[in-house]
């Protein structure tokens, strides 16, 4: 599903040029659960920005289901993204003034999809993450865990290709971690390919792969499940 042939990506401040990433080759197949680790620095989340076209490499090509999707515009990488990508951040990143269920309903919403369907289909994958009684909650009034939930509950609503999930358990004690990873393993029981930065080891071992990167280059990838 991913091919990615020797990217490059280099942050330039004046004169002062960081190369972060430093010629990657990896494949990713459909269905894989992947976790990309390394210490703070090493290029895990620059790697997985560009896979994802919330950054652009300055070299080499990244494709996915042999389109080259490094070669998009600007516009069509942001179709691209809406139509193809999931996004779980660190953050949560969710509309404080709407409620869970609002939400989740956004991305559909965006892309023309009639209220009552995706309110329907938000309202099913909310109750399967033992959300129900918390859908009219701002995020304000939800643990982190919660609004962890509710931010992979709108990543998945539109059945992404990818999803792409950016140290998602980092702002979370143990037991709303072992919720939140409950729930990727569910999804990838069910198909989802996932791909998880984390510097978190008990829980890039639940993967089915760990790839090690350090200064901007893979030193390890190895397969930990068929």
């Amino acid at each position: 599903m991913i091919t990615v042939k020797n990217i490059t990506k280099n942050f330039t401040n004046g004169t002062v040029v960081t190369h972060v990433l430093r010629g990657v080759s990896l494949e990713i197949p459909d269905g894989q659960f992947v976790a990309i680790v390394g210490p703070s620095g090493a290029g895990k989340s620059t790697l997985m920005y560009q896979m994802s076209l919330l950054d652009t490499p300055n070299s080499g090509s990244i494709f996915v289901d042999d389109r080259e999707i490094s070669a998009l515009n600007d516009t069509e990488a942001i179709k691209y993204r809406l139509e193809n990508f999931g996004f779980v951040f660190q953050d949560y990143a969710l509309i404080p003034e709407l409620t869970a269920l609002e939400n989740v309903t956004l991305l559909g919403l965006m892309q023309g999809v009639d209220y009552s369907i995706v309110k329907k289909e938000a309202t099913t994958i909310l109750e399967s993450f033992n959300l129900l009684n918390q859908v009219d909650h701002l995020p304000s009034q939800l643990s982190g865990g919660e609004q962890q939930r509710v931010s992979v509950a709108r990543a998945i609503i539109k059945k992404p290709k990818i999803l792409f999930a950016d140290e998602p358990t980092a702002s979370l004690d143990s037991d709303m971690s072992a919720q939140v990873m409950k729930v990727f393993l569910d999804l990838h029981k069910k198909g989802q390919t996932i791909v998880m930065v984390t510097h978190e080891e008990e829980y890039a071992v639940m993967a089915d792969r760990i790839i090690r990167v350090k200064d901007g280059r893979i030193i390890d990838d190895k397969m930990l499940k068929k």
